[in-house]
Order: structure tokens, then sequence, then C-alpha cells
């Protein structure tokens, strides 16, 4: 999702309300708190099962409208 919309960790950590250690800890696999995961899904409208099990969709062509608009504020 970062790199879809040409973000830093900083940027992402800021955007979610977290410690950029955390999103980094999440992108190389290490165990995050479901907070963290809450907001990924919440900020980046990301379904829950893939975060959690990287099954199904991702998320869906209108959530990225949404995940634009979230970053333009």
């Amino acid at each position: 999702m970062r790199n879809e919309h040409g973000l830093t960790w900083g940027q992402v950590a800021h955007l979610l309300g977290v410690e950029t250690r955390d999103v980094a800890d999440y992108e190389q696999g290490q165990p995050v708190p479901n907070r963290i995961l809450a907001a990924f899904s919440d900020v980046f409208a990301v379904h829950w099962a893939w975060l959690l099990l990287g099954i199904g969709q991702r998320y869906t062509p209108a959530s990225l409208l949404f995940a634009v608009d979230t970053l333009l504020l």
C-alpha cells in the first residue's frame, strides 16, 4: 500500500497515528498490535482477511479513492 502511493514509512505512520517503527515492523513481517492493523484498515480501507491472512481482495477500487482522498488531507 505504501509503495503504491509513493509514501515513506514516516508518512504512513503519520497518517495512521502510530510510530514509524510500527509501520516498518509490519512491512518486515514482524508482529504488530491489532491497533496498528486497525489503523491500516481504517485509513487505507484494507480488508481484514487480507491484512491478517493474506487472502482475498486487498481492497476495492472504491477504497483506493478513499485512500487517495485521505492522503490529500
